[in-house]
């Protein structure tokens, strides 16, 4: 083997052997992704609100499904999501397609087609007499 191949082997082994780098586990990564994921759904979370005697409202500790006062303090996330509920049933009542509705738009069309096949056949009759 001369002394070029032997460098290039060299530089071979170098450049292209894998060696995996050591890795540790990263609590410290962990740790704040499980701190962020708890802010986030905390964050969107409803709360039972209680009158007390002056007027003044309060979050009370009751969950808001057995919420006994009926008022309920909403995120901004469930507010829209209410708010765009509405919205698509508003739209869904203005534009549905019943069937009354569709069986009328056929039957029309179904003259239209019979009526104008009809008055092309007669007018191609006496076209050509």
């Amino acid at each position: 083997m001369t002394s070029h191949q032997q460098n290039k082997k060299v530089i071979d082994e170098v450049y292209f052997t894998f060696k995996p780098r050591k890795t540790t586990f990263p609590f410290f990564k962990v740790f704040i992704f499980l701190v962020m994921v708890f802010f986030i759904f905390n964050a969107n979370a409803s709360y039972c609100l209680s009158e007390e005697t002056n007027g003044n409202l309060r979050i009370d500790s009751v969950s808001v499904e057995s919420c006994p006062s009926g008022l309920i303090l909403l995120s901004k996330s469930e507010y829209d999501a209410i708010n765009q509920d509405g919205v698509i049933a508003t739209l869904t009542d203005l534009f549905e397609f019943s069937g009354e509705d569709f069986a009328y738009f056929n039957a029309i069309c179904l003259i239209g087609f019979i009526a104008g096949h009809s008055i092309g056949r007669v007018l191609r009759v006496l076209g050509k007499t």
